[in-house]
Parts: structure tokens; C-alpha cells; sequence
């Protein structure tokens, strides 16, 4: 088993990094860093996190995710689908039966519950040797997203998400909602609802991408 960590540092050019069996792996220029994950399975063990990169002379600070799979003794970079995320990224990670990594996420960038029309719940695969899959477009309508969970079972996907129908109660009040997704790596891609926590029943609801 590997150990993921997030350091807290002492220092004016650097505030926090992220070890893997005590090795830094986060970008050394990084101010912070957070969101630490890691997964394993079928032989295979990935961990990602986001980085604030402070960038002179732009006044921007972007967050910038970063995952790396364990190979042969070294921690290699493999990317992330989104090259920049909010401050407020929630992901879940499970790795399959051959070693790919399967990811949900949903990007709030803003951090709040009334801006705009809510945030975009997404599934993403990446396989060893085929890299990430094709872009995918997701389930749009998630409220300040909270607790996403995925889990997998013959070559389906389960992904959970605390949601809300109004904005203006999105902090106080949230419902379950489980989606079961079948994802080629390269082709369809289709979300059905089968859980609606504000109905209290199971439902179906498909979103064909």
C-alpha cells in the first residue's frame, strides 16, 4: 500500500505539498496544493491533486490538477482531463479489474450555489496504454455538488452526488442522486438516473452523450 500526503510547509514561496510514500511529487513551483487522492487496483495505483500555480506578471492563480500512475518503482505524470479547475474540485477515483482509472468529478469554480446554471458531473477513463478517453460532455444541472462517491460493477459505473433543485437553499438543503453510466472509452457514453433522493424512490432518467 502507498501513502498519499499533504504537507503543511513554513515557508513564503511555498505553503503546502503532496508526498507519495514521502517522495514530493507536486510541482515544486506550486504555491499550494490540495484535494489529495489515490487509488489501486488491478495492479495498478494512480493519485491526483490540484495545485495553485502563481503566475507573474498575469495576476492569474490557477488551480491545476495533476494525476500520476505508479510505474516500475517511479511515480510518472499523466495528466488530467481539465488543464484548469476552480478551487472548490470534487472528485472520486476507482481503478478497474486491468489497472484503468475511472474518475468523477464536478468543477464549481466559483465555490457558491447561485452562480450560473450549476455545475457539469463528469466520468472520465484513462487506460495505461491509451491514455485519457475522448472528451465527454456529462450531466449538466448539479447545485453545489457535494460527496461524490463512484464505484464500479461489471463494467458499469455508479456515481453519487449530493445536489439541490433550488439555489437559493443549496447550502441547507441537499438529495441524493445515483447514476449508473456505461462508458466506451471511445464512442457512447450513457448516464441513467436510477436513484432520486428528492422523490425518495428509484427513477429513470437517461442523458445520452
Amino acid at each position: 500500500a502507498h501513502e498519499l500526503t499533504l504537507e503543511a510547509l513554513d515557508a513564503d514561496d511555498r505553503r503546502s505539498e503532496i508526498r507519495l510514500d514521502g517522495e514530493r511529487v507536486s510541482t515544486a513551483g506550486a504555491w499550494a496544493v490540495w484535494g489529495p487522492a489515490l487509488a489501486e487496483g488491478g495492479g495498478s495505483t494512480y493519485a491526483c491533486w490540484d495545485e495553485l500555480v502563481i503566475e507573474p506578471g498575469t495576476g492569474d492563480l490557477p488551480w491545476r490538477p495533476r494525476c500520476v500512475a505508479h510505474d516500475d518503482g517511479a511515480w510518472v505524470p499523466i495528466g488530467f482531463p481539465e488543464p484548469v479547475v476552480g478551487p472548490f474540485l470534487r472528485r472520486a477515483m476507482a481503478v478497474d479489474d486491468l489497472g484503468g482509472l475511472w474518475i468523477a468529478y464536478d468543477d464549481n469554480d466559483r465555490g457558491g450555489a447561485t452562480d450560473g446554471d450549476g455545475e457539469t458531473l463528469r466520468l472520465r477513463q484513462y487506460l495505461p496504454e491509451r491514455g485519457w478517453d475522448q472528451e465527454r460532455e456529462g450531466v449538466p444541472g448539479v447545485v453545489f455538488g457535494e460527496g461524490i462517491d463512484l464505484a464500479l460493477h461489471d463494467g458499469m459505473a455508479l456515481v453519487s452526488v449530493a445536489t439541490s433543485f433550488e439555489k437559493a437553499t443549496a447550502r441547507a438543503e441537499r438529495h441524493p442522486e445515483v447514476w449508473q453510466v456505461y462508458s466506451e472509452f471511445i464512442g457512447t457514453q450513457v448516464w441513467t438516473r436510477v436513484f432520486d433522493g428528492a422523490e425518495g424512490e428509484s427513477k429513470t432518467q437517461l442523458v445520452d452523450d
